[in-house]
């Protein structure tokens, strides 16, 4: 488990949540 690449993963679906929800 790389927890740096998941929580990379995670900033870009927030983002894009935020975006979309926006």
């Amino acid at each position: 488990m790389r927890l740096g690449m998941m929580t990379i993963v995670y900033v870009l679906l927030s983002q894009s949540i935020r975006i979309i929800f926006g």
